[in-house]
């Protein structure tokens, strides 16, 4: 069996299959062959517990055990620079505005240094 650390990729291209923690072994089957992989943070005295494992398509040796820490973490880390960038945008889009409107404050009302006055006295 093929050991060494198991990409969390698994959990979102992987295919699922039921699998059953056996105090830090989890046993599941592909194709009526058995396999078995360590959970590493289950205590060896814990009740069996089902679990759903998330095996590599090519090769049903390398599987992981799906979790919700690791997905949680995994979606954090991709969605964190478009939530950086979303807010980058924002705040340029929220000073360029009050920019405009300083400018447009500066120059009067009508953005082109004509104060309302004076436009309704051309009409």
């Amino acid at each position: 069996m093929r050991r060494g650390p198991l990409p969390s990729s698994l959990l979102w291209t992987g295919h699922a299959a039921p699998g059953l923690d056996l105090g830090g072994t989890v046993n599941y089957q592909y194709r009526g062959v058995s396999y078995t992989f360590e959970a590493r943070d289950r205590r060896q005295d814990a009740p069996p517990e089902r679990v759903t494992v998330y095996r590599e398509p090519g090769d049903p040796v390398v599987a992981v055990e799906d979790k919700l820490s690791t997905r949680i973490f995994d979606a954090f880390f991709v969605l964190t620079p478009f939530v950086l960038a979303a807010a980058s945008l924002a705040v340029g889009w929220g000073r360029r505005r009050r920019s405009q409107q300083r400018a447009a404050a500066r120059l009067g009302s009508d953005g082109f240094g004509f104060t309302p006055g004076e436009l309704r006295r051309h009409h």
